[in-house]
């Protein structure tokens, strides 16, 4: 449910290959695991999330890359927890148990 996807501006210019794999929009255009196409990934935000700029790079990304997800935008809905509570059993919900 939202998130930043590049914690480079969180470094201070610190530098550590940690960080390019703490960091999805980095690393994921040249990773080549056939299990990303095999996952339903998620991506929960709002027009007015902090993080949503963040949240239309990643779909990009996923979207290059031919991985399926949901981009969901919550319309008019602050980054907090009220549109939490909405989202979280909606995305359990969605779990499938073999």
């Amino acid at each position: 449910m939202s998130g930043a996807f590049d914690i480079r501006s969180f470094m201070d210019g610190y530098q550590h290959e940690q960080i390019f794999y703490h960091s999805p929009l980095e690393y994921l255009p040249g990773l080549q695991d056939r299990e990303l196409w095999n996952m339903d990934v998620v991506l929960g935000t709002s027009n007015w999330d902090i993080c949503f700029d963040a949240n239309i790079k990643l779909s990009d990304t996923l979207e290059a890359k031919g991985i399926r997800h949901w981009l969901d935008v919550r319309k008019d809905r602050q980054h907090d927890w009220p549109v939490w509570k909405e989202m979280f059993p909606h995305y359990l919900s969605r779990i499938k148990f073999n």
